[in-house]
Formats: structure tokens, C-alpha cells, sequence
């Protein structure tokens, strides 16, 4: 009935309306739908039309958006540790990937990548549903009114990470940050591949900007990486992926780095990984010898992401000299179609890598800096050791010199392909 208080009190639809004057509106209300009394001979002679009028039209004002549909709220299903959610659909043979954006305490930076990623994934989503999973109960909020009307139609699942728990005193914030971002990809990895059994997941962070053919290149990729076991990962990016070293959209090289910011694994790599997954750092846990087990992954020529995070966890160390001049790929390159045959096995490509070399003109890198044009077939610039590749990348421009458990970025068994000057650059281990 109008006169009952629970509906006016609902979500303070009412405002500071005084509920005497709703009551007597409704009072009002049902009388004159009851008998034929004058709505003059029910108002005590204080209140006079003008009160009536404004009760009535504040009344139907507040009591408008009663009757309409209500925004629903997010979907957040929480977990943590080995907390399990289950999914209400099952991933079918079709599927290529789910694709998970990782988050934590940057609404704009998500709102933005949601902005690049969409339109491509609304072009191109057969096979790829898609998840956002943030970190931390406390920041869910500030998501909400950023992703909400976006996430009511693109969104397939929203994950919430939250032990309820913080660092310990002792651990200084940038060291909690990355613990836990690596319970953050554990708990991930435990709800896709142990609770839901997913075929493959792709990750995504919250602060990449994707390329038109990205989720065609993973879709190509993930055919090879489920056919060699000693792959362990696809990866969108390049991190020698700076704009002197890069030419050709449609190449793709494998490496023994494991080179993450968007990148795809497949469910026995999960499954094994969960056994022994470490409290932090878990990218460089991952680049472990003894953790890669001598397994490599594929990275396209020109990166399929690309970082706009100068900050975060890692405070946007490398950001300016080396991640901001990294190339994103804007053609669509038709990926089922291209020859890719020498990616395949490490035998293969073995072969792959030989033939280049033999190809490759030898020369020293204060030649390779000097001259202006580089033959045909490319040169190959030797080095002896970690220092002296070092020395080597310092002096091109952009590259990032770094080296991690002894292996060097995008190196294959000691090589490094790359471009400069248009021409093939290949830094090989003497």
C-alpha cells in the first residue's frame, strides 16, 4: 500500500522530505480512492494548498525511481590462498583462453585499458572470455563506479583477492606489494586451472594498452604451445621491443626468458607450477633454472602490448629510457595464415637460428653503430661473456642492459635476434 513507511525509507528515496507530510499525502491518497470526501475536509486548518501541492510533487519525485530498474551491483565473487570459485558455465572445446586483467590500486589505469582492449575483443572475443581480479577488499570500491557500466556488458566474471591480511610489520611496502601480487597470480591460477579446469589463461595487468591482432596471434599461438612440451608460455611482448630494433609485424622468435606483460600458459604448466608456487617475486621465481627446466616461450618481433604504467609496485623503474619508446604493433596480421613452421620445436628452430647465422656478416659494435647501411643478410655481433654483452647492450640505444639468473632477455640458447637499422642483428655467445 502507499502508506507503507518501508517503501518510502527505501535507499532514502524519500530524501529529507518529512514523512508526516508522506503520510499524509498517502492519508490523502487512499481516501479520495475510497469515498467522495473533499481532500479540503481532511487538512487541519494549518496546512494550507500550497503545503499539499509540494508534498504531493516531491512525493512523486522521490517515488519515480522506485518503479524504474535499478543498477544491479558487480557480480565480486572473493577467494584467496586455495580458496575455490566455481564458474556458472564450463569452458568447452572451443575455447582458446579465458583472459584475466590483474589489478590492484589503479582505477583509472584499468578504466584506460579496458578503453584500448574492448573494441578489439568485442571485434575478435570468440573463445576468449574475459575476468577482471582485483586485488584487495578495500580498493574494490574505487573500481566499481569507473567499470560498472562497462562491466555489466563485457565482463564475464569479477574476482576479488582478499585474505584479509596485511605484511608484516617488518616488510617495507614495495616488498608487500610484490607478495602479494604473487598470491594475487597463485590464487588465479589454483581458481582457472584446479577449480575450473581451464585448457589455457591468459594474463593481462591493468596498465596495457593491446594491439589490433592481439587476440589473433594468441589464438595461433596457442596450437604450437599446446604441441611441443617444451613450451611453457606465450608472451605479447617483446622486451627488446624498442623502436630501433624492430621491424617485421608478422615474426615471432622463441627465447629461453620467460618475458611476461601478457602472456598465455597451458594447464600442465599451471598444475605444476601450483606445487611449489613461491610467496614473492614469482616472475623471476619463474625464470629460474631450476623452475624452467630448459623450456621456452614465443615472443612476437613487435610487442602486442605495451606499459603506460610509470606507476606501481616496481615505482616505474626502466619506464622512461626503456619501456616508453617500446613499439606497439598496429597492423592485423592475418596470424592463422602466415608459415610459422620454424617456431614448432627447439629442433626446428635450431636450424632456424643457424641459417640466419651463416647469412649474418661478423662485425664489431662500434662498426655496426658507425655505418650507415647493413648488408643484406644482417651482421652478428660476438660476445664472450655476461660482461661483455653487457658492455654490448649499454651501448645501443634503448636497450635494457639486464641479465637474470644468467640469462639474458629474449636470448635463445645464447642468441639474441633483433633488427637495427632495418637489417637482421643477431648478438651471438662465442
Amino acid at each position: 500500500p502507499v502508506s507503507d513507511r518501508q517503501l518510502f525509507s527505501r535507499k532514502g528515496a524519500v530524501g529529507n522530505m518529512s514523512l508526516d507530510l508522506v503520510l499524509l499525502a498517502a492519508t490523502v491518497i487512499n481516501s479520495r480512492a475510497s469515498s467522495s470526501t473533499l481532500i479540503t475536509d481532511l487538512m487541519p486548518e494549518f496546512i494550507t494548498a500550497r503545503v499539499l501541492i509540494a508534498c504531493v510533487l516531491q512525493l512523486i519525485v522521490h517515488a519515480i525511481p522506485l518503479f524504474l530498474p535499478s543498477q544491479q551491483s558487480l557480480p565480486w565473487q572473493t577467494g584467496y590462498g586455495r580458496s575455490c570459485i566455481a564458474f556458472n558455465w564450463s569452458f568447452n572445446a572451443d575455447m582458446v583462453a579465458p583472459v584475466v586483467i590483474v589489478a590492484h590500486n589503479r582505477p583509472a589505469y584499468l578504466q584506460r585499458t579496458l578503453h584500448f582492449l574492448l573494441p578489439i575483443w568485442q571485434a575478435d572475443q570468440h573463445g576468449f572470455p574475459l575476468f577482471i581480479s582485483i586485488d584487495g577488499a578495500s580498493v574494490t570500491a574505487r573500481f566499481v563506479a569507473r567499470i560498472n557500466s562497462v562491466a555489466q556488458k563485457h565482463i564475464i566474471g569479477l574476482l576479488n583477492h582478499d585474505d584479509g591480511r596485511t605484511c608484516a610489520a617488518e616488510t617495507d611496502s614495495r616488498q608487500c606489494g610484490y607478495q602479494r601480487i604473487a598470491q594475487h597470480y597463485g590464487w588465479l591460477l589454483h581458481v582457472f586451472f584446479v577449480c575450473n579446469s581451464a585448457p589455457r589463461l591468459i594474463f593481462l595487468e591493468e596498465d596495457l594498452e593491446v594491439s589490433p591482432d592481439f587476440f589473433a596471434y594468441f589464438r595461433r599461438m596457442s596450437n604450437i604451445l599446446e604441441n611441443d612440451p617444451e613450451l611453457w608460455c606465450i608472451s605479447a611482448w617483446n622486451d627488446n621491443g624498442q623502436s630501433p630494433f624492430v621491424v617485421d609485424s608478422s615474426a615471432a622468435y622463441r627465447t629461453d626468458f620467460m618475458p611476461g606483460l601478457g602472456w598465455m600458459l597451458a594447464r600442465r604448466t599451471a598444475v605444476e607450477l601450483l606445487t611449489s608456487w613461491p610467496r614473492t617475486h614469482w616472475d623471476a621465481w619463474m625464470r629460474q633454472s631450476h623452475v624452467r627446466k630448459g623450456r621456452q616461450c614465443i615472443y612476437p618481433e613487435v610487442s602486442r602490448t605495451k606499459t603506460f604504467g610509470d606507476k606501481g609496485t616496481s615505482e616505474g623503474e626502466f619506464f622512461k629510457e626503456y619501456f616508453e619508446p617500446m613499439v606497439l604493433n598496429k597492423l592485423v596480421i592475418d596470424w592463422d595464415n602466415l608459415e610459422l613452421g620454424y617456431l614448432t620445436s627447439a629442433s626446428i628452430y635450431d636450424k632456424y637460428v643457424s641459417s640466419i647465422l651463416a647469412n649474418a656478416t661478423r662485425c664489431r659494435v662500434q662498426e655496426l653503430l658507425s655505418n650507415n647501411t647493413i648488408p643484406d643478410g644482417g651482421v652478428v655481433v660476438h660476445y664472450a661473456d655476461e660482461q661483455s654483452y653487457l658492455n654490448i647492450a649499454r651501448q645501443l640505444p634503448h636497450m635494457l642492459p639486464h641479465i637474470h639468473e644468467h640469462l639474458i632477455r629474449c636470448s635463445y640458447k645464447g642468441h639474441v635476434l633483433m633488427r637495427f637499422k632495418g637489417r637482421r642483428l643477431i648478438l651471438s655467445k662465442i
